[in-house]
């Protein structure tokens, strides 16, 4: 029989309740699949993965349907589950946030129409093919994005992509607090 080395578990495998740590202080305790789903802090946000979640410069706005969620050219409807999921997210219209966006909410773009999903267009910079799926990297003014993709996605490096985000699960976070 041949040797296969297998895969080590790390500490969201093992532990009931991982803490986060930053400069000797907790940034958070949680079970493993909270840590990853709603961080508490950007740091926790960037920090597990990998990927590591993409975080992005935003606005929320008031529009036509709902709230709007703003980010370098693009304007996304919130849709009735991001609403419902982030009570508080009137208290940000018109406030700079940070907008988290894990690479599994971010995909290659199917015109289904579901609420809480928009379109973007995204320049391809890097395309990993990893089996199952395939990550495509790109930049939004000047920040690093991850994108999870179908293992079939046309994506070319330097061509257009088109995406769906997943607002519906989207994480709002204040720029100035961390949090």
């Amino acid at each position: 029989p041949i040797a296969v080395p297998q895969p080590r578990p790390g500490a969201r495998t093992w532990g009931g309740r991982v803490a986060c740590i930053r400069q000797g202080g907790p940034q958070q305790v949680a079970a493993p699949q909270e840590l990853y789903l709603p961080p508490a802090t950007l740091f926790v946000a960037s920090f597990i993965g990998p990927p590591a979640m993409n975080l992005l410069e935003a606005t929320v706005e008031r529009g036509d349907g709902g709230p709007h969620v703003c980010f370098g050219p693009h304007r996304l409807l919130a849709g009735d589950q991001a609403v419902r999921d982030h009570p508080g997210l009137e208290r940000y219209l018109g406030r700079k946030v940070v907008l988290g966006i894990r690479p599994e909410h971010l995909f290659d773009y199917h015109e289904d129409g579901k609420p809480g999903y928009g379109r973007i267009d995204a320049e391809v910079d890097v395309v990993e093919p990893m089996g199952m799926e395939t990550m495509v990297h790109f930049f939004m003014d000047g920040t690093p994005l991850c994108a999870r993709c179908e293992p079939t996605t046309p994506a070319a490096p330097g061509e257009m992509l088109p995406l769906t985000v997943d607002l519906n699960n989207m994480h709002l976070m204040d720029p100035a607090s961390g949090k």
